[in-house]
């Protein structure tokens, strides 16, 4: 009876923070995929980003056009600092080869910066579902497979915590919030 209680309870406070009402939260896996390991470690390839205590980290695989799309921000006394790293799929390429990776680097604006500092201190980021799978439980007892999406990885540092977690179709959530406002910063 607890354990129920507990899992009602919990599928409430993940809708609050973004998760679609009619999945069940107790069905979602506990853990992200070990593939998110590997985004993360490529992520540190291309953008390094070492020392910085409080930084977030995103990996994104477009399906529908290929390539690859990494995000790094960190916070400084200057403010917010962005950096993307991205190279398309042959197919985008004009002559059919392997596209040149490009690295843009761009800040938020102080009220971004701002905004981002209020989504890191919400309780909502620290206890969102760790890996919302291509196919998602439905309450009833049903599944919901994505037909479409990007695949996104995203680990946010903040001094002593951590948060890992994968979205295979659609970004939502707190997590979701957090990857469309670094990909506005201004410059990139």
């Amino acid at each position: 009876m607890l354990s129920s209680i507990m899992a009602l309870a919990a599928g409430r406070a993940w809708a609050d923070c973004g998760l679609q009402g009619d999945i069940d939260a107790a069905r979602l896996p506990k853990s992200p995929p070990a593939y998110a390991g590997e985004v993360l470690k490529a992520s540190r390839e291309h953008l390094p980003g070492q020392g910085r205590q409080v930084q977030i980290r995103a990996g994104l695989n477009i399906a529908m056009i290929g390539g690859q799309h990494y995000l790094l921000a960190s916070r400084s006394n200057a403010g917010w600092r962005v950096e993307r790293w991205v190279q398309g799929s042959a197919r985008m390429s004009p002559d059919g080869g392997t596209p040149a990776a490009k690295v843009t680097r761009g800040r938020l604006s102080r009220s971004q910066g701002a905004k981002l500092d209020v989504m890191l201190g919400v309780a909502c980021l620290w206890r969102f579902p760790p890996y919302l799978p291509n196919t998602l439980p439905l309450k009833g007892g049903q599944n919901v497979t994505c037909m479409d999406g990007a695949n996104l990885v995203i680990e946010i540092r903040s001094i002593r915590r951590r948060w890992v977690g994968a979205q295979e179709c659609q970004i939502q959530g707190a997590p979701g919030d957090i990857y469309n406002l670094l990909s506005q910063a201004q410059g990139l």
